[in-house]
């Protein structure tokens, strides 16, 4: 299942963890480990310190309770799911002009993002052959100074720092002209693992999401 090198990684983590007496929740496997070991860069260490705060964010976070603040940010559309890729992998997408810190706090933005994270993990998931997700971020009608910026940062944090190896690719769509500039600096508070995964598409975009996702599993307006 694992190759010499990351066979390597997972056993000289859990020598880091014996010896630091760090204690994991027992859910969790070899492949969890493995999935936040790569997704710092295979730094042992960091990836000790990820999976302690991944599992205080667990404890402090889920199960998602459903209020009626919860239920109006899944209503909204602000993410969704529609269809599967080539590899059966989940396709979500995400209205960036509905990241409306007016409308709805933070809290309960990110809370209902989660809610539909944890559905699709344990409704659309296969273990040991569909375990990642796509994600389109789509920026219609925003210009470059109306781009939500400190929703969309908390909303990447909380896929990077708490869905590690979840990610297969994420387009981002539509983007305004010079985002481009704006991206240079905001990427780097990204782990460089998660920014590979990431395209930036100003123009056209359809050829590059049915390399990925086929057009009979794409909404009309994406295909």
């Amino acid at each position: 299942q694992f190759d010499d090198f990351e066979d390597d990684k997972i056993r000289q983590f859990n020598e880091y963890a014996a010896e630091k007496n760090l204690k994991f929740i027992s859910e969790y496997n070899r492949k969890d480990d493995l999935r936040f070991i790569q997704g710092v860069g295979f730094d042992i260490k960091k990836a000790a310190v990820a999976i302690q705060s991944h599992m205080k964010w667990r404890r402090d976070t889920l199960p998602i309770q459903e209020t009626p603040e919860i239920a109006a940010v899944v209503r909204d559309g602000i993410m969704y799911v529609h269809g599967r890729d080539h590899r059966f992998r989940p396709v979500m997408y995400v209205n960036a002009k509905k990241l409306d810190l007016k409308k709805h706090t933070i809290d309960n933005l990110i809370s209902g993002i989660v809610y539909i994270l944890e559905f699709v993990k344990a409704t659309m998931f296969l273990d040991g052959k569909v375990e990642n997700w796509i994600i389109v971020i789509n920026f219609e009608g925003l210009s470059l100074t109306s781009v939500p910026y400190r929703a969309l940062k908390k909303v990447m944090g909380v896929l990077q720092d708490n869905y590690r190896g979840r990610l297969g690719v994420m387009f981002m769509i539509n983007v305004p002209s010079i985002f481009y500039t704006t991206w240079t600096f905001a990427k780097r508070w990204l782990d460089s693992h998660t920014v590979l995964k990431i395209k930036i598409l100003k123009g056209s975009y359809e050829e590059h999401i049915q390399a990925v996702v086929h057009r009979n599993q794409l909404e009309a307006k994406y295909g």
